[in-house]
């Protein structure tokens, strides 16, 4: 089975391309095959869908032809034209084409368990209407979508639960009564991050958040988020040090240096983007501070983010991988289902200790 990708937007996705294994004749058209065999068009497209209006030794001759081409039929083309889709959807509404390690981590690995499974993948990254989210399913371009950057109340989810479609989540609402979705511990990652560091003997201990368009927009991850840190300094005695910031490496590095100007006592720093920790490094250097030495970094991300970053990133881990492939299984389960179960994951933190957090010392 080919993974496809169908991209809205003039996006470059270099990096994801290169990481879908393409059938090696996909170029073959059911023509080759007739031609090769010497028999119709239509008597391939029988064998193909495994009528019974054909004998024997023309069946035999004609799987033995498709074996020796290589061919495998376009699965996606036959399924709509037999009115039903063998497709499955990740919406994912990009503002930019650049793409993160831990975006391609969710693509990859749900092209991966949906190809497994002999269903095609789409990404879609256009902004999506409540009109062209239904002709998705009603002009049978998918089985089901993924939806993900999941708002406490959002439309999309409204919308697909009141047409009884099925749809998985990679995130949660408020209420997620009768939804299947994969998310992680948001508020438990937090906790995980500051326990670490208060043990190492760190109490001025700051956090850079999303930003407050995220907030406000309602995006569960970032509420959570929000609401772990404000628990866990509760819990802690801590006072509350945070910023709030943009995703660029340019937003981050400003908030890390006023948090630093306005805290000149702050040992250690708390992030929900490992991507950005190199701009919290680059702050900390401009002020005579060294990761580890003068200032730990705790991150929010990616065992494989944290591997390359200098020095290598202590982390409260984001199995995105692990999210991907569980969406599109349990997409297709539900897809596949006539009784249908709400499935919901919710993964646990994991803080894995590398070189970028260390015992307080008293030389911050």
């Amino acid at each position: 089975m080919c993974a496809t990708f169908s991209v809205a937007l003039p996006v470059t996705l270099p990096e994801l391309i290169e990481k879908i294994d393409f059938m090696p004749n996909s170029k073959l058209k059911i023509n080759d095959v007739a031609r090769a065999a010497n028999v119709s068009v239509s008597t391939v497209s029988r064998i193909l869908n495994n009528r019974p209006d054909v004998a024997d030794k023309t069946r035999a001759r004609v799987l033995r032809v498709i074996d020796e081409l290589g061919y495998s039929p376009n699965t996606q083309a036959q399924s709509l034209a037999a009115g039903q889709a063998r497709t499955i959807a990740l919406l994912f509404p990009m503002p930019h084409a650049r793409t993160t390690q831990l975006e391609l981590d969710f693509f990859v690995s749900a092209s991966h368990a949906a190809s497994s499974q002999g269903y095609n993948f789409n990404l879609l990254v256009n902004d999506i209407t409540p009109e062209s989210l239904l002709n998705l399913y009603s002009k049978a371009q998918v089985a089901g979508v993924i939806l993900m950057q999941i708002a406490l109340s959002d439309w999309r989810v409204d919308l697909l639960r009141k047409n009884n479609l099925p749809f998985v989540m990679i995130g949660r609402c408020a209420d997620n009564t009768g939804l299947s979705y994969v998310d992680y511990d948001f508020e438990g990652g937090v906790r995980a991050a500051f326990a670490h560091l208060q043990a190492q003997g760190h109490q001025q201990i700051g956090f850079l958040t999303r930003s407050q368009a995220s907030y406000e927009r309602g995006l569960g991850s970032a509420v959570r988020l929000r609401d772990g840190f404000f628990a866990v300094c509760d819990a802690l005695q801590l006072a509350p040090i945070y910023r709030e910031a943009e995703t660029q490496m340019d937003a981050v590095y400003r908030a890390t240096d006023d948090m630093l100007a306005a805290q000149p006592g702050l040992s250690a720093i708390v992030t929900v983007n490992g991507m950005t920790a190199p701009a919290i490094v680059r702050a900390a250097r401009a002020r005579d501070k060294q990761v580890p030495a003068n200032l730990s970094v705790v991150a929010v991300g990616t065992n494989s983010i944290a591997e390359i970053i200098e020095p290598t990133l202590t982390t409260v881990s984001f199995p995105s991988a692990q999210m991907g492939t569980d969406a599109a299984n349990m997409l297709i389960q539900h897809i596949n289902s006539k009784d249908h179960t709400a499935e919901q994951i919710l993964l646990p933190a994991e803080l894995v200790e590398r070189e970028s957090s260390a015992p307080y010392t008293g030389n911050q």
